[in-house]
């Protein structure tokens, strides 16, 4: 039973990766089931067992991307007595990983090409990418108010207004390394901005 779990969710994601090709290279009205199974060797059965049509999967790349690693970012963000946690370290992982990973260089191309999608799905992939930032102010919002009961963050601070500065900064980073926008230098400058958080949040800053 183990086996056959691992195997079926091994299938699923192939078909994902198939999906997620064709998807970022050609019109979404032109892709077709067939087309996403014979690229990997699949049956056209293979694929309904996993999902109900295209358009589902379409949706299912965009959640699990949206999905992202969110327990390993808070774990960084505890780990660290700094006022910003190791934010920095996971910042500069992230950036790394959409620069040199082929998989988010498809789902930029993906997005880019969302204007060909049919009203509904653009509508719900709206709706996903809302709720993951929605998920990320509030998580963010959380390590600010932990980190302030413990004394590592001036409690005169606004935990939902940093929240979502620091988020929108993030993801405008993430959204401008997609699209190959971002200087390379760009990691070791950022420095300069976590070590100006870092003095902006501390409790020093408060006295």
């Amino acid at each position: 039973m183990r086996r056959t779990k691992e195997e079926a969710m091994r299938t699923r994601m192939s078909i994902m990766e198939s999906a997620l090709d064709i998807f970022s290279e050609k019109n979404f009205a032109n892709a077709s089931v067939s087309e996403i199974t014979a690229r990997i060797g699949l049956s056209k059965g293979a694929f309904y067992w996993h999902f109900k049509n295209k358009q589902d999967i379409l949706i299912k790349i965009i959640e699990e991307f949206c999905a992202g690693d969110c327990d390993k970012y808070m774990g960084l963000c505890e780990a660290s007595p700094e006022a910003v946690g190791s934010l920095r370290g996971y910042v500069k992982e992230v950036l790394e990983r959409l620069r040199s990973e082929e998989r988010w260089k498809k789902l930029h191309e993906l997005m880019i090409r969302r204007h060909e999608w049919p009203q509904d799905i653009r509508e719900r992939v709206d709706e996903i990418l809302h709720e993951a930032r929605t998920r990320d102010i509030k998580q963010m919002e959380t390590y600010i108010v932990t980190r302030q009961k413990a004394g590592k963050i001036r409690k005169s601070l606004s935990a939902h207004k940093a929240a979502v500065l620091l988020v929108s900064i993030f993801h405008g980073f993430g959204i401008s390394q997609l699209a190959g926008a971002l200087p390379d230098e760009l990691p070791e400058s950022l420095d300069i901005l976590f070590d100006a958080l870092t003095k902006e949040f501390s409790v020093k800053s408060e006295a």
